[in-house]
């Protein structure tokens, strides 16, 4: 045997499931008995069996009790003139014409429950084809919540919640539905040259961009593939790779996926010090762990999850004396433990030579018992080379017992100790995120506007971060905030290389200077908010003033380009009682992600004293949209990017408008209801 296939095999992990940590006591829940459906997610309605709710940019599927779903799919295609099964819903209805004069409208008085006077409306007849998003056959692998960011009137992304506890997340990638959540990490540069001679080498605070890749992983592959492929991936900056040249959403659950790998700094966490932790951001997790060897040359592969479960939601590297470790947290709470050897230069497994810490024996209210039989309700995570569990009682419990019970428990991995308090000696929050963009709104807000502050201040959209404001990146939107106490009397863009199609995160030009997008010297007219859509093939700016009007640039010929009046105009949008607009600055109105808000169910708290009535009518531009009867009106949504107004009942009803060259027509009516994030 040669000395290459013996580091191969000698780096590679053995199969073998572990249990030594504390049971995640969500997984292994026995599965009800339920009952298949097929869920269209173009369909943004409730049915009999399907529960539709609906926010920001975004819907919420779920099944009815005892139902799961087992296929997902898309309509794709309609041809008009053909039968089809009806669905049991109205969200097919479609109109040609639902514009009525407002001052007709207004003496039309009651009609049917609610409704205003459909004549004009009709039901196409029509055949569909359907896209396969996703399919299983095994109940655990059954869906019980989808979730699905639409832009556009497209589906960007879809996040599946299966009975069995696994998360997929599926984008589009070379126009193919792929599960894009589970992370390959690359620990080559943290692991030569972050810790090549001690652990406080380690000073840097910057992310992981430059190590960390991010794709599916295939649990069958042999790890004799990994290190052929090893050779292709040198030349991709970032772990960039391409995908194999097949659907892997077509499948049957998530179990087996093909690679793919991307720049994975927005989906992993990495926080630097003597220890360097990895933690999975929202719903991706680590399926693998590799490194390059500076012997061979090529990508090795120190530990693989078999299944999802085993997948990592913490990782620690550290050195101690010269000495490396790599400790890992499995989702189902188990760890792995590694060591370098430096004569071999491999990692290898010592989990075996650690204990079982969900038998380690306490004595809790004079009871001696594991802590994982004893207490119920706990979360597990990493803190450096410590393996941590956060207790949680109930109030009854608390009360009762406060000044006997243990809130936490560590096992040190170096020591071989075990430490329980009875207070609470850290935060398991990361508190980094939700405190540090708003340092400067906090010493603001502490210390007022003392030194000449002036109220009017620069943004620049290039620059992500800044001393006077601070930005929130959501997917492909971004959204830039003033600091406390300043508004935006100017917003530029700073010249950028233009071998990326990213305006916040590209390499600045010194030499380029900044263009102008607006400016104004009159206060009134400042910017409180600035919101940024991007992708490929379309960019959009939003501003949006102190007197509550909005301005919109499109990005088209490397040029920002208003287009205010072109698309649909919230200012149009008109709420009355009994006949008398109410004024705006009483609506509860928010512009998020390129869509305006307003909750009419908290109007009653904001109008006269004494009203208990609220909105009983909506009209654009004139045109009326809605007479109230009998059902009361709970929320509008005017999404401006895809010229729509939607009309959220308290009854769960939800009409849709199109507004084409500031004219609405109703399109679809439906069943969902609206929730404000």
């Amino acid at each position: 045997m040669g000395l290459l296939e013996l580091l191969i095999i000698c780096s590679v992990e053995l199969v073998i499931g572990v249990k030594n940590g504390f049971p995640n006591l969500e997984l292994g829940k026995p599965l009800p008995a339920l009952e298949p459906l097929t869920l269209d997610i173009n369909i943004e309605s409730s049915t009999d069996n399907i529960n539709y709710l609906e926010q920001v940019n975004q819907g919420i599927y779920t099944p009815s009790h005892g139902y799961g779903f087992h296929k997902i799919v898309q309509q794709i295609t309609t041809h008009p003139g053909h039968n089809t099964p009806s669905d049991n819903t109205s969200d097919n209805i479609q109109s040609d014409n639902t514009s009525l004069d407002l001052s007709a409208a207004l003496t039309l008085g009651e009609t049917e429950e609610g409704d205003v006077p459909m004549d004009f409306m009709r039901e196409l007849e029509y055949s569909a084809v359907f896209e396969l998003i996703y399919q299983s056959t095994d109940l655990g692998e059954y869906v019980k919540e989808v979730i699905c960011t639409r832009v556009f009137a497209r589906v960007h992304m879809i996040i599946l919640f299966l009975f069995n506890g696994d998360v997929g997340v599926l984008n589009q990638l070379n126009k193919l539905w792929t599960l894009t959540n589970k992370i390959i990490l690359n620990i080559t540069n943290h692991f030569y040259h972050t810790y090549t001679n001690s652990c406080n080498s380690c000073n840097s605070s910057s992310s992981c961009k430059s190590c960390v890749g991010c794709g599916i992983t295939n649990s069958n592959s042999e790890n004799s593939e990994n290190s052929e492929n090893s050779e292709n991936s040198e030349n991709s900056e970032n772990g960039v790779k391409s995908v194999d040249n097949e659907n892997p959403g077509i499948e049957l659950g998530l179990s087996e996926r093909l690679s793919y790998y991307f720049d994975s700094s927005e989906d992993l966490q990495c926080e630097k010090g003597n220890f360097t932790e990895f933690t999975p951001k929202d719903y991706n997790s680590i399926s693998k762990i590799v490194y390059k060897s500076e012997l061979t040359g090529l990508e090795l592969v120190i530990w693989q999850a078999q299944n999802w479960f085993e997948n990592a939601k913490n990782v620690t590297l550290t050195s101690v004396s010269d000495v490396k470790y790599l400790l890992i947290l499995q989702v189902d709470n188990n760890y792995r433990l590694f060591k370098w050897d430096q004569k071999m230069c491999l990692w290898l497994d010592i989990t075996l030579e650690s204990p079982d810490l969900s038998q380690l024996p306490v004595e809790i209210n004079n009871k001696t018992n594991s802590a994982a039989k004893m207490i119920n309700n706990y979360e597990v995570y990493l803190r450096e080379l410590n393996y941590c569990v956060k207790f949680h009682y109930s109030s009854e419990v608390m009360r009762r017992y406060s000044a006997k019970l243990y809130t936490s428990f560590e096992y040190n991995f170096l020591q071989n100790s075990v430490n329980l308090s009875s207070r609470q000696l850290f935060n398991t929050e990361n508190t980094d995120e939700k405190s540090g963009y708003n340092v400067v709104g906090v010493f603001r807000s502490l210390y007022g506007r003392g030194r000449g502050m002036k109220e009017g201040v620069e943004l620049d959209i290039s620059v992500p971060e800044d001393i006077n404001y601070h930005s929130v990146k959501n997917g492909n939107f971004t959204q830039f905030l003033p600091a406390h106490g300043y508004t935006f009397s100017k917003v530029i863009q700073t010249h950028m290389v233009h071998n990326s199609s990213s305006t916040t995160s590209t390499r600045i030009s010194k030499s380029s200077g900044s263009v102008i997008i607006w400016s104004s010297f009159v206060g009134m007219n400042y910017v409180t908010e600035v919101q940024l859509y991007e992708e490929a093939d379309a960019k959009y700016l939003l501003l949006y003033t102190k007197k509550k009007n909005y301005l919109l640039y499109k990005w088209e010929k490397g040029l920002w380009i208003n287009i205010t009046g072109t698309l649909v105009d919230p200012q149009k949008l008109t709420l009355y009682h009994k006949g008398n607009p109410i004024d705006k600055n009483k609506l509860n109105l928010c512009i998020r992600e390129f869509s305006c808000e307003i909750i009419t169910e908290r109007l009653s708290y904001r109008l006269t004293e004494g009203l208990t009535e609220m909105c009983d009518c909506v009209s654009y531009d004139g045109k009326c949209l809605w007479l109230k009867t009998r059902e009361r009106l709970a929320a509008v949504v005017v999404k401006i990017l895809e010229n729509k107004v939607n009309l959220f009942f308290q009854n769960g009803k939800v009409w849709r408008f199109q507004v084409v060259e500031h004219i609405p027509k109703l399109i679809k009516q439906g069943y969902s209801h609206y929730q404000t994030l």
